[in-house]
């Protein structure tokens, strides 16, 4: 699924790092086939430092440029990154959303424009090694 898909990871906080840290260590996705984009520079810094992957702090860049967007952004700023990305997203794009109580009539309020929506919670915000 993810093979020549471009990545748009919005929040790169613990449990967005986790989900980037697992896909590059599996090879789901290449290093340049990740875009995250974070509000705080130092985070960016870090992602960028950690993964070497491309950071933007502009959500709306990142999902414009990917075909897959991980909403990792915490539930009280989700309405935010929403509105940040409503006018790019459609239903050519996935959208995986990993935070907590955050329902899918929620996210598809504040899209609007059909996008496909998958919500799901990681148990623990640590990478996966390698090996499982």
């Amino acid at each position: 699924m993810l093979k020549g898909k471009k990545i748009g990871v919005i929040g790169g906080g613990k449990m967005g790092g986790a989900l980037i840290g697992g896909m590059l260590a599996r090879r789901l996705v290449p290093v340049e086939g990740l875009i995250v984009a974070d509000a705080d520079q130092k985070q960016r810094e870090e992602i960028k430092k950690t993964h070497d992957v491309a950071t933007t702090e502009s959500n709306r860049l990142a999902a414009k440029s990917a075909q897959v967007i991980i909403l990792a952004v915490k539930p009280q700023n989700m309405a935010e990154a929403l509105a940040d990305i409503s006018g790019v997203v459609d239903k050519s794009k996935l959208i995986i959303s990993i935070a907590a109580g955050i329902t899918i009539p929620f996210i598809a309020e504040r899209l609007k424009q059909g996008a496909r929506i998958i919500r799901t919670m990681p148990p623990t915000p640590r990478p996966l090694s390698a090996k499982g």
